[in-house]
C-alpha cells in the first residue's frame, strides 16, 4: 500500500494535519493505536492563547470546532485574597476534549474522512525502515479483540508523527530527546462550574507548590476543573482536597473525571529525513502553563503545508521539507517560558504575593500587556526592569532573582 502521507496519532495534531493533507488532495492515511478517536485524551475542555491571532486563522481556514472564544481571565491567589483580572484582544479557545461525536478530535477527523483521509483504528506502527528519506517503509499492526492480524507494509511518502510525547517514532528512529518535567494532569467535567465569559486560575503554593487550579466553563454550560502540576504524583486526593476546602459549593453536578500526564522534552531536531515530528511528538506543549493544544495545531499545520507543497511539485528530496523545521523554530522559541518555568516551581506564597502586587500595579498604571507579550525578550527585560525600580517592593524582587538564577543553574 502506497500514499502520499501517514499521520501518525489521531488526537488534536495529527487530525489536523490529516485535514489539511486531504483537504488539498494528497493521498492521506491517519492511524490511530486507540479503538475509538479520542479516547486518550478524556472528556473536558482545554483552552490554548490565540497569540498574534494565530489560532483564528487556522481555525477559520479549516472550520475547526471550538466551544468559545474568551478575552478576559481572572487569576487569583487564595492565601492573600489577590487577585487581577486581565482582559485581552487576542483571547483563548476552548476546546472539547476526548470521545464525544462533537469533541474536536472527532470532528476534524471527520473532516478529514469527509475529504478521503483514509482511518485505521487499532492499529500500530511496529516496525520503520528509514534511509534518510530515499526509501520508507512502515509495518503496520492491526488488533482486534486483543489479537493481532497480520502485518500490513504501507510505503509513505512523508510521515508526520503526531502520537504523543511518547511518541512510537522516537523509538523507531532511535531519537534522543532531553527532558526538561513531567506533568500531571487531574480533573473533572460537568455543568457550569463557572460563569463562561472569563477562565479562571488560582494559586496555592502550599497547597499545589509549581502548579495551579483551573476553571473553563463554555457557552454550552460544560464545565473542566482541574489540578496541573510538576512530577509524578497522584493528584486525585490534592484535587478534591483542594476542592473541599476552596470550592465545595462550585464543583457540581460532576458527569466524569479524566487524568494524564505529559512529558516536556526537547528534541534535537523536529525532522528525521522525510518524518516531521508536530505537537506533543515534537515536545512543543509550554514549559510554563502546559497549554497543549495551540503548539499542536500550529505546529501541524505547519508541517502539512510542507507536504502539501512538497508532494504536490513532486519535490520530496529532503530540502523541501527542511521549511518546516526551520518555520517551527522560530515560532516556538520557548527559552523565556523555561525560565519562567524554573522560577515558578521555586516560589512560595509569599512570592506569589509579590507578584500580583506587581501585576495589580501594572494594570494601575495602563501597561498593555497584549503589546508586551509581543515584545522581543531583551525589550521585555529592559521593560519589566525599568517599572520595578518604581516599585516601592522592589528590594524584595532581589529573592525572586536569587530562585531564578539558582533555578536557571540547574539545567533550565
Amino acid at each position: 500500500m502506497e500514499c502520499d502521507v501517514l499521520v501518525v496519532g489521531a488526537g488534536p495534531a495529527g487530525a489536523v494535519a490529516a485535514l489539511y493533507c486531504s483537504k488539498n488532495g494528497l493521498d492521506t492515511v491517519l492511524v490511530e493505536k486507540n479503538r475509538e478517536v479520542g479516547l486518550h485524551a478524556g472528556r473536558r475542555l482545554d483552552s490554548s492563547p490565540d497569540t498574534n491571532f494565530e489560532l483564528s486563522k487556522i481555525v477559520k481556514e479549516l472550520k475547526l470546532r471550538t466551544e468559545h472564544y474568551v478575552r478576559t481571565s481572572k487569576w487569583f491567589h487564595l492565601p492573600s485574597a489577590r487577585f487581577f483580572v486581565l482582559n485581552s484582544e487576542a483571547g483563548e479557545y476552548y476546546f472539547k476534549r476526548g470521545y464525544d461525536e462533537n469533541s474536536f478530535e472527532r470532528s476534524t477527523v471527520a473532516s478529514a474522512l469527509d475529504h478521503g483521509c483514509k482511518l485505521l483504528l487499532n492499529t500500530e506502527v511496529k516496525q520503520v525502515r528509514h534511509d534518510d528519506g530515499k526509501d520508507c517503509k512502515v509495518l503496520l499492526q492491526l488488533r482486534r479483540g486483543g489479537e493481532t492480524e497480520k502485518a500490513q507494509i504501507i510505503k509513505p511518502k512523508v510521515i508526520i508523527a503526531a502520537d504523543g510525547c511518547h511518541s512510537s517514532l522516537h523509538k523507531h528512529l532511535n531519537l534522543k530527546k532531553r527532558v526538561y518535567r513531567v506533568g500531571r494532569i487531574f480533573g473533572v467535567t460537568g455543568e457550569g462550574f463557572s460563569d463562561d465569559g472569563s477562565s479562571e486560575v488560582y494559586f496555592d503554593a502550599n497547597a499545589i507548590p509549581g502548579g495551579y487550579f483551573y476553571i473553563l466553563t463554555a457557552k454550552s454550560g460544560l464545565s473542566t476543573a482541574a489540578i496541573v502540576m510538576p512530577g509524578e504524583i497522584d493528584l486525585k486526593k490534592r484535587f478534591y482536597a483542594f476542592v473541599s476546602k476552596n470550592m465545595h459549593d462550585r464543583i457540581r453536578h460532576v458527569e466524569n473525571e479524566f487524568s494524564g500526564g505529559a512529558v516536556i522534552f526537547k528534541l534535537n531536531r523536529l525532522r528525521r529525513g522525510n518524518v516531521l515530528f508536530v505537537g506533543d511528538a515534537a515536545g512543543l506543549i509550554d514549559p510554563l502553563l502546559g497549554y497543549g493544544m495551540a503548539p499542536a495545531i500550529i505546529s501541524s499545520y505547519l508541517a502539512a503545508r510542507c507536504c502539501v507543497d512538497a508532494v504536490r511539485g513532486d519535490d520530496l528530496n529532503i530540502s523541501s521539507l527542511k521549511r518546516y523545521e526551520k518555520e517551527a523554530e522560530v515560532r516556538f522559541k520557548r527559552v523565556l517560558a523555561y525560565l519562567l518555568r524554573g522560577i515558578f516551581e521555586a516560589l512560595d506564597d509569599e512570592d506569589l504575593e509579590l507578584v500580583f502586587d506587581m501585576m495589580e500595579e501594572m494594570q494601575r498604571r495602563g501597561v498593555d500587556f497584549d503589546k508586551l507579550s509581543n515584545f522581543d525578550m531583551k525589550s521585555m527585560f529592559k521593560a519589566f526592569s525599568a517599572f520595578c525600580e518604581k516599585l516601592p517592593k522592589s528590594a524584595q524582587l532581589l529573592r525572586i532573582v536569587l530562585k531564578l538564577r539558582m533555578s536557571y543553574g540547574r539545567g533550565m
